[in-house]
């Protein structure tokens, strides 16, 4: 039963990224300085879906035609697939074996609202990018030793990405849990 309950959760982590090639979008507010995390885990497998605005991540919202800003947009998107904003026990033995990076202000990404457009983008919808893009970023791990698995440490604030609060959520084998992530706080703990 447990198993079907963390695939369940692990699925949900994983529609909004599934859902449409075109809308990677929160379905929570869009709050500048505010992202979410979720983590599932069953078996060997750990799942991660990080969401947050993209001007906290990129430092825009829009895309760029700027081949310089292009460039460096790139570079950060290598950065956030090299995984160096996430830390875990070195003792769980976890590699990745997918990493997604996902938003509108991306080249190789359409256009698109979000959910959470405000009401005078609208009326623009046809002809006008949304001004609020998000970022997701799904992680797929396979670790050898999961009870090893204790924590995990965000370090966004050690790489200039200012986040005032990152609500997180998990699903392990061990237990479930929830709690906000700051710079004064970035480890999350799973007990």
């Amino acid at each position: 039963m447990r198993n079907v309950v963390v695939w369940m959760f692990a699925g949900v982590l994983w529609l909004p990224a599934q859902a449409s090639a075109l809308d990677f979008t929160s379905l929570a507010a869009h709050q500048h300085g505010h992202a979410t995390l979720n983590v599932a885990a069953d078996g060997q497998d750990l799942l991660i879906e990080f969401n947050a605005p993209a001007i906290d991540v990129f430092g825009i919202e829009q895309r760029v035609a700027d081949p310089s800003a292009q460039q460096q947009l790139n570079q950060k998107v290598q950065w956030l697939k090299q995984l160096e904003w996430l830390s875990l026990p070195t003792s769980a033995n976890c590699q990745a074996t997918e990493v997604e990076v996902n938003s509108s202000v991306l080249p190789t990404q359409a256009p698109s609202l979000t959910a959470n457009a405000h009401h005078h983008h609208a009326e623009q919808a046809d002809t006008h990018v949304e001004d609020h893009a998000d970022v997701v970023i799904n992680v797929s791990l396979r670790c050898q030793q999961m009870p090893a698995l204790t924590q995990l440490t965000l370090n966004f604030w050690a790489h200039d990405l200012h986040f005032d609060q990152i609500a997180t959520q998990w699903i392990l084998p061990s237990g479930q849990g929830a709690d906000t992530l700051s710079k004064a706080k970035p480890t999350l703990k799973f007990q």
